[in-house]
C-alpha cells in the first residue's frame, strides 16, 4: 500500500477535490497566472490596484454614504451651495485618483514588471532601480494626480462637510 492504513491505495471518492482544484486551476482568467502573480505583487501594480480598487469603490462609498447624510441636515435652499463644492470634489478626486494611475501608478507598474522578469524580481526592487530613469520620472509626475486630488477633491468635499454642519437648518426628527 502506498499509505498506512490504506487498502490499495487512495479511492476517488476520498480525494475529489483535488480533483475540484485542478479544474478551478484550468478554468481561471489569464490575468490570475501564478507566473505572472509572483513577478507582480509588490511592484506599483499593487498599488495601482490598490488605488483603483479600494479608493475608487469603497472611497467613494464611503463618501456617498457622507453626502447622503449631509444632505439630511439641511434644507433645499441651503444644500444648492453647498452642492457645488460636493460636485466638484466628487469630479476632483475622480480625475487626481484617475491621473495618479495613468501617469504613474500603470506605467511604472508596468514598467517594474517588465523588469521583474527580464532581469529578476530582485533587479525591479533594487535602489537603484527606483530612484533612476523613467520610474523615478514617473514618480515625480504623480504629483500631478495627487495635487488634483488634494486641491480639487479632498478640499471641497471637507468644505461642503464642514459648510453642512455649519449651515445646517433642518433639526433631526424623531
Amino acid at each position: 500500500t502506498i499509505w498506512p492504513g490504506a487498502r490499495s491505495g487512495p479511492s476517488t471518492s476520498s480525494w475529489p477535490w483535488v480533483l475540484e482544484l485542478r479544474r478551478l486551476r484550468d478554468l481561471r482568467f489569464p490575468d490570475q497566472s501564478s507566473d505572472r502573480a509572483y513577478f507582480e505583487v509588490g511592484t506599483t501594480l499593487t498599488a495601482n490596484h490598490a488605488h483603483a480598487a479600494l479608493f475608487g469603490v469603497f472611497g467613494m462609498l464611503a463618501l456617498t454614504v457622507l453626502v447622503f447624510c449631509l444632505r439630511a441636515m439641511q434644507s433645499d435652499a441651503t444644500w444648492k451651495e453647498t452642492q457645488k463644492f460636493v460636485r466638484v470634489g466628487f469630479w476632483g478626486a475622480n480625475v487626481g485618483l484617475a491621473l495618479m494611475i495613468i501617469l504613474d501608478l500603470f506605467p511604472g507598474g508596468v514598467i517594474r514588471l517588465w523588469d521583474s522578469i527580464a532581469n529578476g524580481y530582485w533587479h525591479a526592487r533594487r535602489l537603484t532601480f527606483l530612484m533612476g530613469g523613467t520610474y523615478h520620472k514617473l514618480e515625480w509626475l504623480r504629483m500631478v494626480g495627487d495635487v488634483v486630488f488634494l486641491l480639487a477633491g479632498a478640499l471641497p468635499i471637507t468644505l461642503g462637510a464642514l459648510r453642512s454642519v455649519w449651515k445646517r437648518d433642518l433639526s433631526p426628527t424623531a
